[in-house]
């Protein structure tokens, strides 16, 4: 089946969730079931938040729910920037590198970043803690460099500030 939505087949093991997580995966799928494609987003939603992540089998078994294709739940899942189809570190420093954020020095603190951590950009620490993203922007333009800690932003930043921050975080 993963070839008929264009994701690979994952060697994850066969206990990759607890029988839990798949009767909390299906209670949200039949929760939304009556409106299928129409609920897709609210099901990722908070089906990722059971999981972490949305893996092809989770995918299918949502497709397969919600009576839609499983190519249909993949296009979703990859179009938008904040659902993930691998396992993410507990926490994600997301770095804005749109032209503003970069001409004030973006570049160089992912470069600091990627130097201190050992990653680039959409990796994850080997210890599961971080995972570093940059994104087209934040919003905040005025305040640039600006980067997200989870759900905290940050303004103004240089590399020493985002190096002390990933210390601290």
């Amino acid at each position: 089946m993963p070839e008929e939505c264009g994701c690979k087949e994952e060697k994850l093991p066969a206990d990759e969730f607890s029988p839990e997580d798949w009767k909390k995966i299906d209670e949200v799928i039949e929760a939304h079931r009556e409106k299928g494609l129409d609920d897709l987003l609210p099901v990722l939603h908070e089906v990722q938040k059971i999981c972490g992540y949305l893996p092809a089998s989770v995918q299918r078994r949502i497709a397969a729910g919600l009576d839609i294709s499983p190519s249909t739940v993949y296009g979703v899942v990859t179009f938008y920037t904040l659902y993930y189809t691998k396992p993410q570190g507990k926490k994600c420093l997301r770095v804005c590198d749109s032209v503003t954020c970069y001409d004030r020095g973006s570049k160089e603190l992912v470069a600091e970043l990627e130097n201190k951590l050992g990653i680039k950009p959409g990796e994850t620490t080997k210890d599961g803690q971080l995972t570093l993203e940059t994104v087209s922007c934040l919003g905040a333009c005025d305040k640039a460099v600006v980067a997200m800690l989870d759900d905290e932003t940050y303004y103004n930043l240089t590399a020493e500030q985002v190096s002390e921050l990933v210390e601290e975080g």
